[in-house]
């Protein structure tokens, strides 16, 4: 009967096993610490969200390649608030780059999605190819008046 250390076909030193089961430790707790981390981002992303949704948040800090960028949500001004969450209009509030900072009830009723899984994603995810060209140059100026198609 051949055991299973038999399979082993060249000898290996006490000392190498040693060496190899401490790389393999270290290994686990680098991972184990990325775990952690991962976590605790994860709570934190899932507090900011919760935030946001609640309405429980006035400002927003986003770091980016040109500096912070501060986005307030107007929290604090109590009737614009009630406006745009009472509008029968579906109303997102975006950074520069498509990404959806905040967005009203009927935004998302017009999604078909709940309100906190739009929150951090890409417009352009909703909008049409046809759309895009139209839209990107709205967005570029900050300002504008224009129509694009949401499905549904």
């Amino acid at each position: 009967m051949r055991s299973k250390w038999a399979k082993c076909k060249e000898p290996i030193s006490y000392q190498a096993l040693l060496d190899k089961y401490q790389a393999l430790l270290n290994e686990n707790h680098a991972l184990r610490d990325e775990v952690e981390n991962l976590r605790a981002c994860q709570a934190d992303a899932e507090e900011l969200r919760r935030a946001i949704s609640d309405g429980d948040l006035d400002a927003l800090v986003i770091p980016g390649p040109e500096g912070d960028m501060i986005c307030t949500l107007d929290s604090a001004h109590h009737a614009y608030r009630v406006l745009v969450e009472t509008i029968n209009e579906g109303i997102a509030t975006l950074a520069s780059d498509g990404t959806i900072l905040y967005c009203n009830r009927h935004f998302a009723e017009l999604l078909r999605m709940p309100l906190h899984n739009i929150i951090g994603t890409s417009i352009y995810r909703y909008i049409g190819p046809e759309d895009t060209i139209t839209f990107k140059a709205l967005l570029e100026h900050e300002k504008g008046k224009g129509e694009i198609e949401l499905p549904g």
